[in-house]
């Protein structure tokens, strides 16, 4: 089947796919589609399977601001049940080109998460947000000292000082 002819849902169909070159060329797929794909890409955000919507949201932030629309879902999906979605999304929402004081307020609580790949993709993504992001900085401060994951505190530390950087005006 040519890929030309073939619509966003479909591509979505393709991540459950058993054969893993099969899933990642249907994502690159999606991401090539851009942002035709996002409606479908948001639609199908409560996939039953935990993989399809990570991968759903991993594309989502490859998309970046022409998917800055799905910013109050990603907020959502930060509270999946499934670490991996959770984690992707704390990632995507640096990826989307928006920052509101919800996103910033839900990622410093986020920094808490149980699971210590979601707090690194959080310490992670507040730093690639920068100087936006200040009113985070205590949180990060607690997280580079005192989080029981190295990579955490690792994190934290260079998202304080990406944050802190002062900004550079453009030329």
């Amino acid at each position: 089947v040519s890929e030309q002819s073939l619509e966003a849902a479909d591509f979505i169909a393709l991540l459950e796919d058993a054969d893993g070159d099969v899933r990642w060329r249907a994502q690159q797929a999606l991401h090539d589609l851009g942002a035709s794909a996002v409606p479908d890409l948001m639609a199908s955000l409560n996939h039953r399977n935990p993989a399809v919507r990570k991968s759903v949201i991993v594309t989502l932030g490859r998309v970046g601001s022409a998917a800055c629309s799905a910013m109050p879902a990603m907020l959502v999906a930060l509270h999946d049940v499934n670490a991996d979605v959770r984690g992707a999304a704390a990632d995507c929402l640096g990826r989307l080109g928006v920052v509101n004081r919800a996103m910033l307020q839900t990622l410093v609580k986020t920094l808490s998460d149980p699971n210590a790949e979601v707090r690194r993709y959080t310490a992670t993504t507040l730093g690639r947000i920068g100087p936006q992001a200040r009113e985070a900085i205590t949180a990060l401060q607690i997280a580079s000292i005192s989080d029981i994951a190295v990579k955490v505190r690792s994190a934290a530390q260079s998202a304080l000082q990406r944050i802190s950087k002062p900004q550079v005006e453009a030329a």
